[in-house]
């Protein structure tokens, strides 16, 4: 299994550092072989196509910064805030050249949605259990979907004009949110407190 592995990650950070070279639809399996070195069978042996290659190393990715984001431990929200802060630019800088040859070719970055998603769940837990008392508050909710859907169209932009912007102006952005994101989620705890004390 250990072989596996390191052949199918082999074949795709091939496929990776090719797509910095050309558009994925002009990729084919035998340049992928040959970048990386394995004959054809073998790459069939693993994969039917560049598609579930491209699939596999998705999957990969999002599993990579899943894990560390669920690992994260904090003792309240803006700490909590400042960790995944920078396990996203960790992610942001070592998947730039992937991410960025596939939104420059207006592919669908799934993987990106799918750790939006996983992030903005875990995101509405901690404030819940720091900031409210009672389960669901649809006023937090609202926001959190708003600001993690602000954060998956920062990334998705800055892949697209990664040669525009540097990956400070990524993070200065990511500063100057997160003082916002706190301040919003306090101003609706207050608002429902005061709607409830009337």
């Amino acid at each position: 299994m250990i072989l596996n592995d390191k052949v199918n990650e082999k074949l795709f950070k091939s496929l990776a550092e090719l797509l910095i070279e050309k558009p994925y639809e002009k990729i084919k399996v035998i340049d992928i072989c040959k970048n990386a070195n394995i004959p054809r069978s073998t790459f069939y042996y693993h994969f039917n196509d560049k598609n579930e290659l491209l699939q596999f190393g998705i999957k990969k990715i999002s599993g990579e910064i899943t894990t560390e984001v669920m690992e994260i431990e904090a003792d309240n929200f803006p700490d909590y805030a400042d960790q995944l802060k920078n396990i996203s630019l960790n992610y942001l800088k070592e998947y730039e050249d992937v991410y960025s040859a596939l939104a420059k070719n207006d592919k669908e970055i799934v993987s990106l949605k799918i750790i939006c998603n996983m992030i903005k769940e875990d995101i509405k837990e901690k404030i819940h259990n720091e900031y409210t008392d009672n389960g669901s508050d649809i006023s937090i909710d609202f926001t959190i979907e708003f600001i993690i859907g602000g954060y998956e169209n920062l990334a998705r932009y800055w892949f697209k004009n990664n040669d525009r912007y540097s990956l400070d102006d990524v993070k200065n952005t990511l500063l100057v949110s997160k003082p916002f994101l706190v301040r919003i989620i306090k101003e609706n705890l207050k608002e429902k407190n005061e709607k409830n004390s009337n």
